[in-house]
């Protein structure tokens, strides 16, 4: 039990009280809290110090209601527990948080909850069970890339391919690299980067990332490629580039049955236009895309997608689908 001399800090041990102990379906009375103050800190103060600071705590804007029939108080939760089921899941589907880390966000949000609310709430005990990165430096190297994109510095580091075992394997060069943006897609965070001497923008996973070192050295910014002139526009960056393919978007046009529109918009979303054909059956869908993402968007969905332009890119697919094919054919033999 902590004491405090004084009582100075009252309207912090009330705010404390109410975040674990009160709820809209459990209000607490003004003797509730002065029996919760006296066993938690060892704070003996009367019940009208108590009204003078929890009016102080509404003075200042700070969320707490009174309970029904004007009967007790509560501190009204920063999120309801839907807001943090939503949060806590999200934590949970990042695979690039390493396990300890993944464990500690969890804990954080659920305090956040009302009263009760963390009884509820397992999902910290499973991280371990969830597949993730064991990158135990994430957070200090997407805090130093985030630096260096804020001020236009270049940065060093190791990139590594994952082994047989999932670990990470250093493919043996160090990279000194112009950081343009970070960019979270697939679930996984993104370093758009690009070399000295080129404006090709190149993409490398954060969590492949080790031994960063952020430079003195200037770097180029988004604003002086091409790609970038008219704005950083990162969601439809991610749309062109929804596998983190490199090269610049190209205007695409693919068939496909009307009943795989729900497929197009969760890739593309409103960056596809899908136009019915006059066969009620089928579909047009036409967007911009780097070929090389756009290749594979066509291989993944190639039983119902026809790429009809460009001319480059429907010949590499159909060269891919015939490889595939004779592949299976002489397995078959």
């Amino acid at each position: 039990m902590t004491t405090l001399s004084g009582k100075k800090g009252l309207a912090l041990c009330i705010l404390k009280v109410l975040r674990a102990h009160s709820s809209s379906e459990r209000p607490l009375t003004i003797a509730q809290l002065e029996e919760y103050i006296e066993r938690d800190f060892g704070m003996e103060v009367g019940r009208n110090a108590i009204s003078r600071n929890l009016s102080l705590l509404r003075e200042m804007h700070y969320p707490i209601r009174t309970g029904p029939g004007g009967k007790g108080a509560y501190l009204e939760p920063l999120f309801n527990d839907m807001e943090l089921r939503v949060l806590i899941d999200s934590v949970l589907l990042s695979r690039y948080i390493p396990p300890q880390e993944a464990r500690e966000l969890i804990g954080k949000l659920t305090s956040l909850g009302r009263a009760g609310f963390s009884s509820g709430v397992q999902d910290v005990h499973a991280v371990d069970k969830w597949h993730r990165m064991h990158h135990r430096d994430f957070f200090d190297c997407m805090d130093g890339l985030s630096r260096a994109v804020h001020e236009h510095l270049q940065v060093r580091f190791v990139y590594c391919r994952i082994g047989l075992e999932g670990e990470l394997v250093p493919d043996g060069r160090v990279r000194q690299a112009h950081p343009l943006a970070l960019l979270c897609a697939q679930g996984q965070y993104y370093l758009l980067a690009c070399y000295d001497g080129s404006r090709e923008v190149r993409h490398f996973r954060v969590d492949h990332m080790r031994d960063l070192v952020v430079t003195g050295l200037a770097a180029m910014t988004p604003y002086d490629l091409p790609e970038f002139r008219g704005g950083v526009d990162m969601a439809r960056y991610a749309a062109e580039h929804r596998y983190m393919y490199s090269g610049e978007p190209v205007r695409v046009t693919l068939r496909m049955p009307i009943s795989a529109a729900g497929q197009v918009y969760d890739a593309f979303g409103h960056y596809a236009q899908m136009i019915p054909n006059e066969d009620g059956k089928t579909m047009e869908v036409r967007l911009r895309s780097s070929l090389e993402n756009m290749r594979f968007f066509a291989l993944q969905y190639a039983s119902v997608c026809e790429v009809l332009s460009p001319a480059e890119l429907r010949e590499q697919v159909r060269q891919d689908v015939l490889r595939i094919a004779q592949r299976y054919a002489d397995a078959a033999t």
